[in-house]
């Protein structure tokens, strides 16, 4: 017996074949058509000539024909579960990217002490960069703070930390390259 007396591409067709959307309308003059069977992202799946593809591709498709190469299809509504042709336009990921921040969906990322995942200060990083000013190598930063000098390395190569600059100007030679004095 079947799981389900439609399949859910079947379902998704016969939904997209029932309206009649006047494309010249603002796409906002519609509701979402969102469907139950879901990523664990939370994007709409359905299972077309035997392989998962996400809802929003697959009535692209049906109701645009074939997704050039290299785009993506993006929803106006910013909903991933929304399927209705309308909502939906091919862009590339950068557009994607683009139309994502214009809306204000990014997430923050938390920098620093802010992030759970910090083991340093501020007040450390500062340090690092003010012996670093005064001449002192890595390994003998890393020795006087007691932190590994591959830490000490991706601080000041802007690896880790990148939004804590120097308030000093670093010491340099003839050739641009950073005076280092062991101490």
């Amino acid at each position: 017996m079947a799981r389900y007396p439609i399949s859910p591409f079947d379902e998704m067709k016969l939904a997209l074949s029932a309206i009649d959307d006047d494309m010249s309308l603002p796409w906002e003059t519609y509701p979402c058509l969102e469907t139950a069977h879901l990523t664990n992202r939370g994007y709409g799946v359905v299972q077309k000539n035997g392989k998962a593809c996400r809802t929003h591709r697959a009535a692209y498709e049906l109701v645009f024909g074939t997704i050039p190469d290299g785009l993506s299809i993006c929803h106006r509504c910013d909903n991933p579960k929304c399927f209705r042709p309308i909502h939906l336009f091919a862009g590339t990921h950068q557009e994607n990217m683009k139309d994502r921040d214009r809306k204000g969906r990014r997430k923050k990322i938390r920098r620093g002490e802010a992030n759970g995942n910090s083991k340093f200060k501020e007040a450390a990083i500062r340090e690092i960069w003010t012996l670093r000013a005064q001449g002192l190598s890595q390994v003998s930063i890393g020795e006087r703070l007691g932190i590994p000098q591959p830490t000490v390395s991706a601080v000041l190569t802007g690896k880790i930390w990148r939004h804590i600059k120097p308030e000093v100007p670093l010491p340099v030679d003839s050739r641009g390259q950073l005076v280092s004095h062991q101490c």
